[in-house]
């Protein structure tokens, strides 16, 4: 039986699913089907994805969201983009992997062709090897930096951080700042507060509606993969991550910020 290519995800066992990107590889917590149902919550978000099955066996997923500025319509897709963050996600052991990867990327193209004005790839591994691939499809190639922080050993990651940041960190601490977990949306507001600050001013990219990080903090009182770390002092919260876990294998920084202007002493950032 050939390759099948599946568009709904209703037809895909979720548990399935869920195995192969834990198990691939490239698998990431941007691929789960649990991270495609967060976004697909989120006001003027839209999940999608493509799924390759062998013989009724799941052997390729990738996921995408559309985002879009203003409501559906011809003014929404003329504000929308459409992402895919760590995808595709194939099955290595499979004989026709490259093949796989291949009718992946070319389902996504399909499928938001006419939702989005721009598709874009955020690989969080080697894709180079399609590159030519993708020319020929009208994608172009960015380069952009990646850090990847081996924390196996404790030992080993704080000999990477400088002096001058651990002694901000024990002054931050000594100060009366603390790292905490949420457990009031308010704390999540105020942090958002301080995150939006920053992209207005510094940082000058879109930020994700505060119906993201609303949706997130829901989620996160429903999976410990889900996660928020703020910075607490005075009881205010002044800085903080967004930090998606993915088992017990990666921690994603994906939304950062301190008010370090208003709190320089304790070193909001730093501590984040």
């Amino acid at each position: 039986m050939p390759l099948q290519t599946l568009l709904n995800h209703h037809q895909v066992s979720r548990k399935e699913w869920d195995e192969l990107v834990r198990s691939c590889p490239g698998g990431n917590i941007f691929q789960t089907p649990l991270m495609f149902e967060f976004f697909d919550e989120i006001p003027r978000y839209e999940s999608l994805a493509v799924f390759i099955a062998d013989n009724g066996r799941l052997v390729g997923v990738c996921t995408c969201v559309v985002m879009r500025e203003r409501e559906k319509g011809w003014l929404g897709r003329l504000t929308s983009r459409a992402i895919i963050w760590g995808g595709p996600v194939v099955d290595e052991n499979h004989p026709a992997r490259n093949d796989i990867h291949t009718r992946l990327i070319d389902g996504i193209i399909h499928i938001t062709r006419k939702r989005a004005i721009y598709t874009e790839f955020r690989n969080l591994f080697d894709l180079s090897i399609f590159q030519n691939f993708f020319m020929k499809r009208g994608f172009r190639f960015i380069p952009w930096l990646n850090f990847i922080v081996d924390t196996g050993s404790e030992q080993d990651v704080m000999k990477k951080i400088s002096s001058g940041k651990i002694r901000q960190v024990k002054k931050g601490l000594k100060a009366g700042a603390e790292i905490i977990e949420p457990d009031d949306i308010s704390q999540v507001r105020q942090f958002y507060n301080i995150l939006e600050e920053l992209y207005r001013t510094r940082v000058k990219k879109p930020l994700p509606p505060w119906e993201f990080f609303e949706k997130y903090f829901e989620f996160s009182l429903r999976s410990s993969e889900f996660r928020y770390l703020l910075v607490r002092f005075d009881e205010k919260i002044i800085g903080g991550m967004v930090c998606p876990v993915f088992g017990n294998k990666t921690i994603y920084e994906w939304f950062i910020a301190g008010n370090d202007a208003s709190f320089r002493e304790v070193y909001p950032s730093i501590l984040a």
